[in-house]
């Protein structure tokens, strides 16, 4: 049983690995430039994927790339994965060093968030599987904060709490306005100076500001140089689930043991049931 069990698992990684190497080498382009850099800033992220082991606590470095009235935030990992490519010459070069798995870089999440691009939305942006590279538009004003007198210090900067409902969770966010721009982590945004501390009551998803720096010079925050097809969050969703049933089909195909594919079924379910965005309030 447990060697089925771990064959079924083996297919899938594999399946997902091919088509990560896929996705990537059929989709090397160009990053376009869309606006000048002014601050990088850098942060922690700390997650709980699965809220029946909330002791499995997961790690990400974050940045938020910030210009004039707009950012872009990303996984690092995502950036350096995305900058490695670009620097390869030919798209050989690039398969091979995404099916190396000592060489591959691997983030934790691929989208990237835009805000004010276009003006006054939010733009979410993500490659899903084999070239379907989609995004949905939320307004910018998403958020609806209600700012406390309380301050603290934290990394040198004098902070204000505030606080916000989103996403089915409740928020406890920390800003500075040492650093004039209303912006944050993730999606937050609408405070009188950066977020350098948000995390829900919970503790499932915390961000924790690391440092920042100008960056050098002709760094710009960039978008893929390729067609993304633009739906309804709602619609993602809708395709984010689909995805999850897909891998559950293969796994049907590969073994026929009911207890073992009522066991991977559970697994699959507990392994991202505790996504950032509960729901879509």
């Amino acid at each position: 049983m447990k060697t089925k069990l771990l064959s079924i698992i083996l297919i899938l990684l594999i399946s997902c690995s091919t088509s990560f190497a896929q996705f990537y080498g059929s989709s090397i382009s160009t990053l376009k430039p869309i606006a000048p850099a002014e601050l990088i800033v850098y942060y922690d992220m700390w997650f709980v994927s699965d809220s029946t082991q909330i002791d499995k606590v997961m790690h990400e470095d974050v940045m938020l790339v910030l210009g004039n009235n707009i950012s872009q935030y990303m996984s690092n990992s995502s950036f350096r994965l995305d900058s490695t490519l670009m620097s390869m010459q030919s798209f050989e070069e690039a398969q091979a060093f995404l099916l190396d798995r000592t060489r591959m870089i691997y983030p934790k999440f691929k989208y990237q968030i835009y805000k004010n691009y276009p003006q006054g939305k939010i733009a979410y942006y993500e490659s899903i599987g084999f070239n379907n590279n989609i995004m949905y538009n939320e307004d910018l004003s998403l958020f609806t904060w209600d700012i406390k007198n309380d301050t603290t210090t934290i990394h040198g900067y004098k902070a204000q709490k505030a606080t916000t409902s989103f996403g089915g969770r409740d928020w406890v966010a920390w800003f500075t306005t040492e650093i004039p721009y209303n912006d944050g982590p993730y999606k937050f945004s609408g405070l009188p100076g950066l977020i350098i501390d948000i995390r829900d009551t919970k503790s499932h998803y915390i961000f924790e500001l690391q440092y920042t720096e100008i960056p050098k010079r002709d760094f710009y925050l960039t978008l893929k140089d390729k067609e993304f097809r633009s739906i309804s969050k709602d619609k993602y969703m809708t395709i984010k689930k689909n995805i999850k049933k897909s891998n559950l089909n293969l796994a049907k195909q590969q073994i026929k043991d009911q207890k073992t594919l009522d066991k991977i079924k559970r697994r699959k379910e507990v392994q991202s049931n505790n996504p950032i965005e509960l729901s879509d309030k």
